[in-house]
């Protein structure tokens, strides 16, 4: 009896486990994997100046690419050639594995008195 005992533990402790592996797998298997995203940081904050290749907001340089979505006040969707500088904006961005910060969204919420959509050159740090 005390055998089937320990039996019975290492199989609650091993088919937990298991059952893990098979839906990381099948999820995998499946291309999903890239469907459960981690946590986004998200904030408000003010654009600064912007490049053809990053923006300047809350004195931290953020990379943008062709895959950024960039939305205008009404929600539209935008270029970052017409992205008025200054604006507040809501940034979802995520830290990439070397450290740099990538913008994902931008939603801008406000533009600013003297805005531009010309191209700004950053701010020094």
């Amino acid at each position: 009896m005390h055998r089937t005992h320990k039996r019975m533990r290492s199989l609650l402790v091993i088919l937990p486990m298991v059952c893990t592996g098979l839906i990381l797998y099948s999820l995998k298997t499946y291309g999903m994997e890239n469907d459960i995203k981690p946590y986004q940081p998200s904030a408000f904050m003010v654009i600064q100046s912007k490049t053809v290749h990053e923006i300047v907001a809350s004195k931290k340089r953020f990379a943008v690419t062709k895959e950024t979505e960039i939305l205008d006040i009404n929600d539209n969707p935008i270029k970052i050639q017409m992205l008025p500088v200054p604006c507040k904006a809501q940034i979802d961005y995520e830290q990439a594995a070397y450290g740099e910060l990538l913008v994902l969204r931008i939603k801008v919420k406000e533009v600013f008195a003297g805005a531009t959509i010309d191209w700004t050159r950053p701010s020094p740090e």
